[in-house]
Parts: structure tokens; sequence; C-alpha cells
């Protein structure tokens, strides 16, 4: 990486590095584009938190971590990838941690954040040996959206379990009617609220989303909400990584399955993030260059989070507003982290928001990961066959793992009888040797989940 040549001065010496002149950036431009970026995901600090103390985490530990976190992989990655993207926790991780690993398989949260120790150490050990692009390159473009697509289904699936709709209490869905009450109500508004100011364009429709939908039942006297106060600054989740935590889950098929899970949400949907926030921008055609670095940090980042006590740390695809602004080299990102540490001095107001006000940026999160499904990009009926078997089980059997280890397996099977069938008619048509010991790796977990019963994740 070439450091910056401060004899020509700083601010040329600056300009220089993050490539102002190629990208024709301005200063302006790079903060108006770090301050958007910053309001348009600074709900995340709300929503992690209140979504990890369901797992039993300790709240102001949680808030803390996320935020030193965030800033630090945040500035790192505007410094030694020079791209303008954000990094927090993500949010699908949060609510796969909460609501699977710790809600239904009973996993204690320390054993929780060992396992997304171990999915990051994964993903590191894949980008240095340098297989990453490969496993990438290989694996159906079809295939990664009906992961993605899942992924934001599964969220959906979160905000209608936490408003009480769907229930995975008893080990399978049950579905309640609505209850017409106050937290019913502000629900509808956050996410009026929501979707009306992202229409308009404003940056910020998450996060007044969550303070509708939270000032209404906070006001009403809402008794789940916290308690406001000046707390000591503290991270009591941190540490929780040892060799009793360790121990208790490597030889764990269930743990392992989980551990499969979380790398797989994190490996393909950074690259996807990645793909889309450059695609069609001026700074595109340095993907190849500093998209390794930047994926190398997304692990690193949730490596050194999870000794914090956060869950995965991932690319913000809000990252896309500072870039629509005109956000093109690394200062983007640098703005939008040290505006984090701000949000620091906001922690005691940030504690008083209920879970059920995090509801409308769930909902509209999920649609909006679903919405990426590309209707018009010829799917065929095989694919939508797939993708509605993996949204069928993420509904019914709250399962992320058996979704994607079935669109695996699925399109595994179809590259087997293209080859087939393709080889009658003296077509050469290759196997695909990473999609199917893919498939195989992830079947054998999903037939040891069935014969155990430990299916869940």
């Amino acid at each position: 990486m070439q450091a910056p040549n401060f004899g020509k001065g700083i601010v040329a010496a600056v300009e220089e590095y993050f490539y102002f002149s190629k990208h024709n950036a301005r200063w302006g431009t790079e903060v108006l584009a770090g301050t958007s970026t910053f309001a348009s995901l600074v709900y995340i600090f709300i929503v992690t938190p209140t979504i990890l103390q369901l797992a039993g985490m300790d709240l102001v530990s949680v808030l803390y971590a996320a935020i030193i976190i965030s800033s630090i992989s945040t500035i790192a990655m505007g410094i030694f990838a020079r791209l303008p993207f954000a990094l927090a926790p993500g949010l699908e991780m949060s609510t796969y941690v909460a609501f699977t690993v710790v809600g239904l398989l009973g996993f204690d949260w320390r054993q929780a954040l060992a396992m997304i120790f171990l999915s990051s150490l994964l993903f590191v050990i894949l980008t240095i040996a340098k297989v990453r692009d490969t496993l990438i390159d290989q694996v159906p473009v079809k295939l990664k959206h009906a992961i993605t697509f899942s992924i934001g289904l599964f969220l959906v699936v979160v905000s209608l379990n936490l408003i009480g709709v769907f229930d995975y209490s008893r080990g399978f869905l049950t579905v309640s009617s609505v209850e017409l009450n106050l937290t019913f109500y502000s629900v509808m508004i956050g996410l009026a609220v929501t979707f009306f100011f992202s229409r308009v364009g404003f940056s910020g429709s998450i996060l007044l989303g969550i303070l509708v939908c939270g000032l209404i039942q906070i006001f009403a006297g809402d008794p789940t909400a916290y308690n406001p106060g000046f707390e000591d600054f503290r991270l009591t989740n941190a540490n929780a990584i040892n060799l009793q935590s360790l121990s208790s889950i490597v030889f764990s098929v269930q743990a392992m399955i989980v551990v499969l899970t979380l790398f797989l949400i994190d490996f393909y949907g950074s690259v996807a993030k990645f793909i889309g926030l450059l695609e069609g921008k001026s700074m595109s055609s340095d993907l190849r260059e500093r998209a390794p670095r930047a994926l190398s940090l997304d692990g690193i980042a949730t490596f050194f989070g999870s000794f914090l006590g956060v869950t995965s740390i991932t690319t913000f695809v809000e990252s896309g507003v500072g870039i629509n602004v005109g956000g093109r080299t690394g200062v983007t990102a640098i703005v939008c982290g040290l505006l984090m540490i701000l949000v620091l001095f906001l922690a005691p107001y940030i504690l008083m928001i209920p879970a059920t006000a995090t509801v409308p940026a769930l909902t509209y999160i999920g649609f909006k990961i679903m919405r990426t499904l590309p209707l018009g990009e010829g799917l065929d009926n095989f694919d939508w066959l797939i993708i509605t078997v993996m949204s069928g089980l993420v509904i019914i059997d709250f399962s992320l793992f058996t979704a994607l280890s079935t669109g695996f397996l699925g399109y595994a099977v179809k590259n087997v009888l293209r080859v087939y069938s393709h080889k009658i008619e003296f077509v050469n048509v290759r196997l695909n040797w990473i999609l199917i010991l893919s498939a195989i790796i992830l079947g054998c977990f999903l037939v040891l989940g069935w014969l155990f019963g430990i299916n869940r994740a």
C-alpha cells in the first residue's frame, strides 16, 4: 500500500493518497457524503443493543462495543482500503443470534460469540489463503440471489415474531391474531413514517421510524422501556471468548451448523454488497484492486468484535447513500467513523428505546433486501422453485441453515443433471466441484441435524 507523500504538503499528500484527482473528489462532497452515510445507518446503534439484549447480553455493554468496533473498522476501511464504505454489526447476524442461536437452540450468548469468532476465523483464513475468489466465482449467481432473498425474509419473520404474530417457542410455527394495542399502532405508525420518508429521499428515514415508534411507546408508559441514566462506560460482555466457551461448542454438530450459517451469511453477503455498491460508479475499475483488502477488514473486524461482545461486523448497504451524494474515496468512510464516536454521548437516550420499536427498521430493511431479487433477469421455473422452498423453510422452520443448505443442494443437483444430459448430446458442460462439495458438506450437517433433532439453525 502506497504511503502518503507529505513532501508536497499535508492536504496535497492526502488528496494524492485517496486518489482525489482520479475520482474528481472534493473535500466538501466527501464530508457531506460521510455525514449522509452516518445519518442513514446510525439506527443500527439502537437496533443492535436492543436485539442482543433479548439474548441475555448486557444492553449498555453491547452499545459501547458496537460504537467502538464500528468507528474503528469504518475509519480503517477508509484509510487502508480507501473505499467509502461504513461497517457496523450486521442486523441479519444479530437477529439470527438472538432469536435462533440463543432463543431457539438454547445456546448461551457467550457460546454464540465463540461461534461468531470461529466463523470470522474461517472467513479470514479463506481470504489469506486466496481461495475466496474461487468460492465466490463458482457459486451460481442465482443461488446468491436466493440466499440474499432468504436473509431479507428472515428479518421480516423476526419482526412478526417480535410483535407476537409468529411464535416459535414450541419448536414450530404458530400464528396468532394481531392484538390491536398500543404496540401494534405505534409499529404501524413507525412503518408508515419509515416508508414515506424513504420514498421522498430522506436518508434518516429508518432512524426516524424507530424514534417515532419508540417515543409513542415511552410516553404511553411502555414497561419495557429502559430507565434512562448516564451509565458508566463498561464492556462486561468482553472476554466472553475463552477456552471454556470454545470447548463447549467445538465438538458440537449443532454449534458447527451455526458457525457455517454465520459464515455463509457474512461471506456471500459481504461480496454481494461490495459489488452492488461499486457497480456503475466511477471507482468500479478499482474493485479488483481494493475489494480483497476491504473483505479482509470485514473479517478482521468481526474477529475483534466478537472479543468485545458484539455480533458479526459487515459492510452496510447504506454506504450507497454517501456514494450517491458523491463520496468516492476513503475520506467518506473516515468522516462517518468519526461521527460514530459522537454516538457515545447519546448512549443514555438510545438505551430508552423498547425492543418493539425496532420492528419498523427490521421490516423495512428486510423488504429492501428482498427487493434486490432480479425479477427480470431470466429466473426460470427451477430458480423460482428453489426460492419458494427456501422461503418456506425460513417461515415455517425459522431456519436459515436449512434454507441455505437446500439452495446449495438444489443447484448442485441441477449442475450434475445438466452435465449428464449434455454428455448425451456431446456438449461440453463441466461439473462445478466447488458447488458440489459445498452442497455435500452442508448436506451432511443437515442430515446430522435431522438425526439428532437439531436442524433448527
